[in-house]
C-alpha cells in the first residue's frame, strides 16, 4: 500500500521533497505541514483538475503527499491547525472565471464574448509589434529568475500569455491591469503585484493645507444642520479661492437634503438622481478650473446614432464615449464617470470603463509620448450607493495600470451625513488634483514633429473583438463614433480575409448601411416637395396681391370720370363688376 500511494505521487515527488529539503535548511526547528502548502500554493491551485473545488478529498490527498516525501526525507513533521483557506479562495475565484481552464468571460453569460482562433492570432500579432527592450521588467522578478537560474519574463509578456489562455475577453488581452483584480493573483506573485501597485509613488495627492483644516473643523461637527451652518458662515474669496467657495457651496447644498427629517433616507434613489442632484459636486469642483464638464443629455442623440453607424461602417470604436460623464480641457479628455443605474442594467462597465479610460489616456500619450509615463487619467465608478476612484496611468513599459481606492458610501441619514461626508469631500478634492497635475504637464510639454510609426507607439490600442453574437450589443450599448486617431479600435486585417466567420456581422452592418440610404433619400424627397410646395405658396399669394392692386386701380379710374367719390350701393357694385370683366379680359 506505502509502495502503491508513492507511485500514485510520484509525479510530485520531487517539487515537495525540494520544498521540504529547503524549509528544512532554513528553520532549526521542526517543518510543519502548512509550511509547505503556502510555499507550494501556486502549484496546488493550478494542479486542481478542471473546475472542481478543493474540497476535503483534494485535501487529505496533498497532505498524504507531503508526508509521504517527508518521510522519504527523513523530515519530522507536524500538522496542527492546517488552514487551506487561501488555496480554497484562489480555486473557487479561478472556477467562477474559468469555464474550460483559463476561461474568462467578461460579467454575467449574457455579456460573454468568446475569442476566437482569429481574435487570437490578432492579440498575438499586435503585441508581437512591440518593442521589447521597452518593456516592464520587475525587479522582483528578475531577483526570482536568478534565484532560479531563469530569464526573467516582463509584464507584457506574463499578461500576454494569460490573455492568450483565456477564452473570453478581458481587458489583460489590451495589456490593462487593474492591481486590485484578484485573477492577477495567479499570474503574478505578491512581491510582484506589490511591486506593480507602489511602482511611481502614491496615487494621492497631499491635499492643501488650507483645505485640510477645514476638512479637520468639518469633523468635529455632529449633525447635518452644524455643517450647514460651517458652510453658511466660511469666509472665502470665490474669485482666488475658488476651492472654499466649491466647499462652501456643497456643504450647504448636500445638507439641506438632511436636516428636515433625521430618520429620512435618501440612499433609495436611483444612481443617475443622486449624481446629479445632490452629488455633483464632484463635477462642480472642476468649474473654475478651466474644464468642461461633458454629461450624456447634453450630447446630440442624432450625431450619435450616426456615429455609431459611421463606426461599423468603418469596423471603428472609440470606448471613452460610452462613459457617462467626460472631464474635458484643451481638447483631450481627462477623465470620467461610469454610473451603473437600474435604465442601463447591461452596460458592460467592467470592460467598458477601463478601454474608455485607457483611450483617454492612449490619446493623450500619442500627442506627448515624452510624459507618457507621467500623466494619469482619472476615473470614478458609480454603483448602487457607492463610489470608487481609479487612477489609470502607464507606469512603465506599454502597460496600462488601474488602481482603485475601496468603494466609498454616500450618507444615508442625518446620524451619518458627517462621518461619511467628509471622505467624499476628500476624494473630490483628490480627482481635481489629478486632473490638474496631469493637464498642466500636458500644457506645458512641447509637441514634437515626427511620424507616427509602430517603432514609436507609446501604449497599444486595445483590442477589440467583434463577432456575429455580440455586433447588435455592441452597437446599441456603446455611444461609438468613427476617428482616425489611435484611441479607435480598428478590427484586424483577418476580419476581411475571412468574411464567412461574419457573415451576421456584415448583414447587420449591410442592413444599418441600407437603411440610412433610404433615410437619406427620403429626406432629400421630402425637402424638394416642400421646396415646391413653398414656391407654388408664394406665386398664388404674389398672384391675389396683384388681384387687389388692380381692383383698387379700376375703381380709382371710375371715380375720376365721374368726378365724385360719394357713390351709391349700385353704382359701386356696377364699377366692382366692370372691374371683375375688365380684369378677366
Amino acid at each position: 500500500m506505502h509502495k502503491t500511494m508513492i507511485n500514485e505521487h510520484i509525479r510530485y515527488r520531487q517539487l515537495i521533497c525540494e520544498t521540504i529539503r529547503n524549509l528544512t535548511l532554513e528553520r532549526e526547528k521542526n517543518v510543519h505541514i502548512q509550511d509547505v502548502i503556502d510555499e507550494l500554493q501556486d502549484f496546488i491551485v493550478d494542479s486542481n483538475p478542471g473546475t472542481k473545488s478543493f474540497d476535503i478529498a483534494y485535501q487529505n490527498k496533498w497532505v498524504e503527499r507531503i508526508l509521504l516525501c517527508a518521510d522519504m526525507e527523513n523530515v519530522p513533521v507536524s500538522r496542527e491547525k492546517l488552514s487551506w483557506k487561501n488555496i480554497e479562495e484562489r480555486v473557487a475565484r479561478r472556477n467562477e472565471y474559468n469555464i474550460e481552464g483559463f476561461l474568462q468571460p467578461t460579467t454575467s453569460a449574457e455579456h460573454e464574448i468568446r475569442l476566437t482562433d482569429v481574435d487570437k492570432a490578432t492579440i498575438s500579432k499586435t503585441l508581437d509589434e512591440l518593442v521589447p527592450e521597452k518593456f516592464w521588467i520587475l525587479e522582483a522578478t528578475k531577483q526570482k529568475a536568478k534565484e532560479q537560474n531563469t530569464t526573467a519574463k516582463s509584464v507584457e509578456e506574463k499578461i500576454k500569455e494569460f490573455g492568450l489562455a483565456c477564452s473570453y475577453w478581458h481587458s489583460c488581452q489590451s495589456l490593462i491591469i487593474d492591481v486590485n483584480d484578484p485573477i492577477w493573483k495567479d499570474v503574478f506573485t505578491e512581491e510582484e503585484l506589490q511591486e506593480i501597485r507602489d511602482y511611481g509613488g502614491p496615487m494621492l495627492n497631499e491635499i492643501p493645507k488650507e483645505l485640510q483644516t477645514k476638512l479637520d473643523e468639518i469633523n468635529n461637527l455632529e449633525t447635518a444642520m452644524d455643517v450647514y451652518k460651517y458652510g453658511h458662515k466660511l469666509d472665502h474669496d470665490p474669485i482666488t479661492q475658488p476651492l472654499l467657495s466649491w466647499l462652501s457651496i456643497t456643504l450647504m447644498s448636500t445638507a439641506k437634503h438632511f436636516i428636515k427629517d433625521k430618520s429620512r433616507e435618501i440612499g433609495a434613489k436611483h444612481e443617475s438622481d443622486n449624481m446629479y442632484n445632490l452629488w455633483d459636486f464632484f463635477n462642480t469642483i472642476f468649474q473654475e478650473s478651466g474644464v468642461r464638464i461633458l454629461n450624456k443629455k447634453t450630447r446630440n442623440s442624432e450625431r450619435m446614432k450616426l456615429s455609431t453607424v459611421d463606426s461599423l461602417e468603418n469596423k471603428t470604436i472609440d470606448y471613452s464615449a460610452s462613459i457617462d460623464t467626460i472631464y474635458l480641457a484643451s481638447n483631450i479628455k481627462l477623465g470620467g464617470i461610469k454610473m451603473d443605474n437600474i435604465d442601463n442594467k447591461n452596460a458592460n462597465t467592467k470592460m467598458y470603463l477601463p478601454l474608455g479610460l485607457k483611450d483617454m489616456l492612449v490619446t493623450l500619450g500619442n500627442q506627448s509620448p515624452k510624459i507618457v509615463h507621467d500623466i494619469h487619467i482619472l476615473g470614478y465608478h458609480i454603483t448602487e450607493n457607492m463610489i470608487s476612484m481609479l487612477d489609470v496611468d502607464s507606469p512603465k513599459g506599454y502597460i496600462t495600470r488601474i488602481r482603485p481606492i475601496k468603494d466609498i458610501p454616500y450618507p444615508t441619514c442625518n446620524d451619518d451625513f458627517v462621518s461619511r461626508i467628509i471622505p467624499l469631500l476628500e476624494l473630490a478634492i483628490h480627482g481635481k488634483l489629478l486632473v490638474d497635475k496631469t493637464l498642466k504637464k500636458f500644457r506645458n510639454t512641447k509637441m514634437e514633429l515626427g511620424e507616427r510609426t509602430k517603432q514609436n507607439i507609446t501604449i497599444p490600442s486595445s483590442f477589440i473583438p467583434l463577432r456575429n453574437n455580440n455586433i447588435k450589443r455592441l452597437s446599441t450599448s456603446l455611444s461609438t463614433k468613427p476617428s482616425m486617431s489611435s484611441t479607435t479600435h480598428r478590427i484586424s486585417n483577418n476580419y476581411q480575409e475571412a468574411p464567412t466567420m461574419y457573415s451576421a456581422k456584415n448583414t447587420v452592418v449591410k442592413q444599418l448601411s441600407n437603411k440610412r440610404t433610404a433615410i437619406t433619400w427620403r429626406t432629400k424627397i421630402n425637402h424638394s416637395l416642400l421646396f415646391l410646395a413653398n414656391i407654388i405658396y408664394y406665386i398664388l399669394v404674389l398672384f391675389m396681391v396683384l388681384t387687389f392692386g388692380l381692383l383698387l386701380y379700376v375703381i380709382y379710374s371710375t371715380l375720376q370720370r365721374t368726378g365724385t367719390l360719394k357713390l351709391s350701393g349700385h353704382e359701386i357694385n356696377y364699377m366692382l363688376k366692370q372691374a371683375w370683366v375688365s380684369f378677366s379680359q
